[in-house]
């Protein structure tokens, strides 16, 4: 058939009204590049999913369903980018546009971003098919359908939300991402309201999530996927619209965990590997820790600080980076445990190693996390040393990932072998945040501290990335406490 943007003649609306499938395959959706046909560009496990709630949708619009009883209970499983929050924009414009009777339909997300993308879905829709706009209205928190009087409201976990509504359907976009006490008592006061009304749908459509076996969200889908009056589906495999080029990008510059996580929808534990233990293994080239050197135009060298007394170990790493290759090398490390101090670590034996450390590199720049170091830090700044405060917000987080990543992914660094430094690079996980996806270490605390000097590494390689940047507009930089860009 013909797709255009005008209104469907009466006979089809008709058809769109009785049939789910009728109204999917006459819509143009976001493909991209430009508005295309549904039918045109839906994977076979994507329509398998829809078909699978048709009946039950049927029901709640009051249109009387093909088979009888049918289940209302939905547990969908995919990879990312696979247009789940898409779908359940989808099938609730269907419902709000030809119900017999207004609806009461209630989405939830993790958060208010989560949220948004299915308003912003919709949204999308409805500009790809203008003729929906007479039959539906985005706002910024609800779906209104014009002209049934139903609506769509989208709540999130960690807002304040009226959870006392009788829904005739429930949609649950990215369960796995709920996180914390809010998420799981929104999930059960939303869950709970179900029984309220008998024929209330409830549909689960979300990512493989971190926590397998021991998640409240892995429980929920244990016991989903065993139900008879449950269906369940789960993709292993991205989408047919994502492309091999660009799955590949993603395996290359992904942990091997968040990677099968996200893509090949496979369930984790509570944090994802940050490195993968051929790339460490491949880094280690060097002999031993470097003897000493000038810093030239042509190296910028920074020192990392990570500081823990009583509880944790104390680290400096020392890296540099040649300006002409983008080759990062370990130049240094030393670590001490409160445990040679008699439970505390003496923090002038620290600066006494930054100064040594300077006589024998002189260090463009020496990058720490002030927690337990600030006062050490003004002191040795005014001493000529330059100290940079290295941030613990999100953003620096990232870098630090991110960087750490880059650097071992593209085999672009050289390690000696510290036994320490190289157990602290296997431990060290990675989460990703659900509200603006970036990317944060997690380091595991074992006899030994808290992955110190991994974190102490990581800082340094981050330190450089910027040193670098402000050595390509000045040949010398200022002394003096900074915080990196």
């Amino acid at each position: 058939m013909s797709f255009s943007r005008t209104k469907p003649d009466s006979a089809l609306l008709r058809r769109m009204a009785m049939d789910p499938r009728e109204f999917r395959m006459n819509l143009l959706i976001d493909a991209g590049d430009s508005p295309r046909p549904y039918g045109d560009v839906y994977d076979d496990r994507q329509e398998a999913d829809f078909a699978a709630a048709d009946d039950a949708w049927r029901v709640v619009m009051g249109v009387p369903p093909e088979t009888p009883n049918p289940i209302a209970r939905f547990y969908s499983e995919r990879p990312r980018g696979s247009s789940k929050s898409s779908d359940a924009s989808l099938s609730a414009i269907h419902a709000l546009t030809f119900s017999k009777r207004p609806l009461t339909l209630v989405a939830a997300a993790c958060d208010r971003d989560q949220a948004g993308l299915i308003i912003a879905a919709a949204r999308r829709l409805v500009a790809c098919n203008p003729w929906l706009a007479t039959a539906i209205e985005t706002q910024t928190k609800r779906i209104v359908g014009l002209r049934t009087g139903g609506t769509l409201d989208v709540l999130s976990s960690d807002a304040d939300s009226n959870y006392g509504l009788i829904p005739h359907a429930i949609l649950l976009d990215e369960l796995v991402h709920w996180n914390g006490e809010s998420g799981e008592r929104l999930f059960h006061s939303l869950f709970s309201g179900a029984i309220k009304r008998k024929s209330t749908l409830v549909s689960i459509i979300t990512n493989a999530g971190l926590g397998r076996g021991t998640s409240w969200q892995w429980s929920i889908r244990e016991k989903a996927r065993d139900r008879d009056d449950w269906h369940f589906s789960r993709w292993d495999s991205p989408a047919k619209w994502i492309s091999a080029t660009a799955l590949e990008e993603q395996r290359d510059l992904l942990p091997d965990k968040v990677f099968r996580r996200l893509h090949l929808n496979e369930w984790s534990d509570d944090t994802a590997d940050l490195l993968r233990a051929a790339d460490v293994q491949a880094a280690c080239t060097l002999p031993g820790p470097a003897p000493g050197r000038d810093r030239n135009k042509h190296h910028v060298v920074v020192c990392g600080v990570d500081v823990g007394l009583r509880r944790d170990s104390s680290a400096v790493v020392t890296t540099s980076l040649n300006l002409e290759t983008q080759r990062a090398s370990l130049l240094d490390v030393r670590g001490w445990s409160p445990k040679d101090f008699g439970g505390e670590v003496l923090i002038s034996t620290v600066e006494d190693y930054v100064r040594e450390i300077t006589g024998r590199f002189n260090p463009n720049a020496i990058s720490f996390d002030s927690w337990q170091f600030e006062g050490s830090a003004q002191k040795l700044c005014s001493e000529g040393l330059n100290m940079c405060r290295w941030p613990t917000n999100a953003t620096s987080q990232d870098i630090m990932a991110r960087t750490l990543l880059r650097y071992f992914y593209e085999r672009r660094i050289d390690l000696f072998p510290d036994h320490l430094l190289l157990k602290d690079l296997g431990m060290l996980g990675v989460v990703e945040s659900t509200r603006n996806k970036t990317l944060k270490i997690v380091a595991p605390r074992d006899l030994d501290g808290h992955c110190d000097r991994g974190i102490a590494f990581c800082i340094s390689l981050a330190g450089l990335a910027d040193v670098a940047m402000m050595s390509s507009h000045t040949q010398e930089m200022q002394f003096g406490l900074a915080v990196p860009g």
